[in-house]
């Protein structure tokens, strides 16, 4: 799960100007939720462009 969140802040601090230090970038509000996410489609073993039948 840390790798995720390391990612997360990794792709967020990218945006920024490169005299930012990494220690002070704060996560986006949503990074919880992008990392939730991932985790769930990677469990679940959904993948982009997949659709449920019914």
């Amino acid at each position: 799960m840390m790798e995720k969140r390391q990612l997360v802040l990794q792709e967020y601090a990218s945006q920024l100007p490169p005299e930012t230090p990494f220690e002070s970038v704060d996560p986006p509000k949503d990074a919880g939720f992008q990392i939730l996410t991932e985790t769930l489609d990677l469990t679940l073993g959904r993948r982009p462009g997949m659709y449920c039948r019914g």
